[in-house]
């Protein structure tokens, strides 16, 4: 019984995953130079973070390589901080749909939450000496057509 519950699901999945009914229909590329459409990113802190929360920035520049105008329809980015940083940084998200046009390159804005986990970092001057480690960033961009870049940055951020 479990054998054939098991192989149900397989072939439910394969089926769905190789149909034409709009599930999928996004198809993904990596962030290799050269690519149809090249995205870079970097991350601004604010200058002092507490712990109710303050607005960070990720700026991700996209290019078109492309010989044709394309549709940018969102940005995500997802940070992943080093462990030895003591503030949360949650996810941002922006909406653009906007046309980036053939060779052109555009640069966008997207604010992310910053908040400090540990209240008494704030007051060590020993941890506020311009030390700096690195946050990873996760940045998905989704075009109008349904391709997406999903590309993987380490940029650095300041040790708190």
């Amino acid at each position: 019984m479990k054998q054939s519950a098991l192989l149900f699901a397989i072939l439910l999945l394969t089926a769905c995953a190789s149909s034409n009914d709009g599930f999928v229909d996004q198809s993904s590329h990596g962030c290799a130079p050269g690519n149809p459409v090249e995205v870079e990113a970097g991350l601004d802190m604010p200058a002092g973070i507490d712990s109710f929360g303050n607005t960070a920035t990720a700026h991700v520049q996209l290019s078109n390589n492309s010989d044709d105008d394309v549709t940018v329809k969102s940005i995500r980015v997802d940070p992943r901080i080093n462990a030895q940083v003591r503030y949360q940084l949650d996810n941002g998200y922006l909406d653009v749909n906007q046309v980036l046009k053939e060779a052109e390159s555009e640069q966008y804005e997207i604010p992310l939450t910053v908040r400090r986990n540990s209240p008494t970092m704030a007051d060590d001057p020993r941890r506020t000496d311009g030390r700096t480690t690195s946050a990873d960033l996760a940045v998905t961009v989704v075009l109008s057509n349904g391709e997406a870049y999903r590309c993987q940055f380490r940029v650095p951020v300041p040790l708190f």
